[in-house]
């Protein structure tokens, strides 16, 4: 792991200004060694990709006040913040002054000062009016069907698929049913599978919404079914000669193509996020779908409606938001998308109750 100090010192620009917020008069007399240790412990508070991300905000601002003859000691004076989410109102960029007040209200919120000055109501506002210029409403991607699903595994799973196929109809197949972010299917290795009669479990080490690291686990049934995950996963391990006893191995890993026999094996990288974006929409596009529709979130919301239209539980909720490693109802209801007759039964009972 690369420590975050490391990342800090990357870039020549934003250490020398870390120089003067280690030397920042809210420090008083506290030694410079125990600041530099407290900040870097504070770093930790925060996932490594949104520290880094937040790190680039931040140095875009002191790079505004040092082109502008303004002072670049942190912590930042109400004024100065203010001008800064002014400026990135007049960006094409529709989340550049959001994105820039969540990193700064952070950084400053590792300095002891009595109140964060990107508490105040004008800092707020600044907000508020980007989120209110927005000529456009976001437009989500369709949620991938089940039809779209066994079009899939025909095409790319048949007995008779290619390494490449196979993998391909393997990896939408499991996000489908485990309602996995990319990341966290890339990331799976052969030792998180474990195998039952009639179901196998996958562990997710690292998950976004698993803030503590404590590890969370997806159950996924089993039956003889073309589309079963299982089936799919170990045609595919028997297709790339994965052993089982190869636990550290990652489970899908790029391809090499072998001239002398015409045909693909596993190389040694965990396969990336663009190329299997990449082999998703090449199989839209082949299987007559437009490609623009989806994209590979489309699983996750494609399988979370399919639960929640056939799961019947009595603790359905509690059992969505389990397999779909949801913390709160809100993210939950993001991703589920009501059928038309759904949303049809309201007014029809409104229409029943009025005769």
């Amino acid at each position: 792991m690369i420590h975050l100090y490391r990342i800090l010192i990357a870039n020549f620009f934003f250490a020398s200004h870390f120089r003067f917020y280690i030397h920042s008069h809210v420090w008083k007399s506290v030694a410079i060694e125990s600041v530099r240790k407290l900040i870097l412990d504070c770093f930790r508070s925060r996932a490594r990709a949104t520290v880094k991300r937040y790190i680039k905000e931040i140095v875009l601002f002191l790079q505004f006040q040092s082109q502008r003859g303004l002072s670049g000691v942190l912590p930042a004076t109400i004024v100065h913040l203010c001008l800064y989410l002014s400026f990135l109102l007049g960006k094409q960029n529709v989340s550049a002054a959001s994105m820039a007040y969540a990193a700064l209200k952070w950084v400053h919120g590792i300095l002891p000062l009595p109140q964060n000055p990107l508490d105040a109501d004008i800092c707020r506002n600044m907000v508020e009016v980007e989120k209110r210029s927005r000529t456009s409403p976001v437009v989500k991607k369709e949620p991938v069907s089940v039809e779209l699903i066994k079009d899939i595994v025909r095409k790319y799973g048949h007995i008779d698929a290619t390494l490449k196929d196979l993998r391909l109809a393997t990896m939408c197949v499991l996000s489908f049913a485990g309602l996995f972010r990319a990341k966290e299917l890339l990331n799976i290795r052969v030792r998180d599978i474990m195998w039952f009669d009639d179901h196998f479990v996958i562990n997710v080490p690292e998950s976004k919404m698993d803030f503590y690291r404590q590890g969370q686990q997806v159950f996924i049934a089993r039956s003889n079914a073309e589309t079963c995950p299982g089936v799919l996963i170990n045609r595919y391990l028997a297709k790339a000669n994965i052993l089982l006893n190869d636990s550290e191995v990652h489970l899908f890993r790029n391809l090499v193509y072998l001239k002398s026999v015409d045909s693909y094996t596993l190389g040694k990288r965990v396969l990336s996020y663009t190329r299997f974006r990449e082999n998703f929409k090449e199989c839209l596009k082949e299987s007559g779908y437009d490609e623009k529709l989806y994209g590979l979130h489309s699983f996750r919301a494609g399988g979370a409606t399919t639960i929640a239209k056939s799961l019947t539980a009595p603790n359905k909720e509690r059992l969505l938001k389990l397999h779909e490693r949801w913390k709160t109802d809100i993210s939950k209801d993001m991703y589920i998308k009501e059928a038309k007759v759904e949303r049809l039964m309201v007014p029809k009972a409104w229409v029943y109750e009025c005769k």
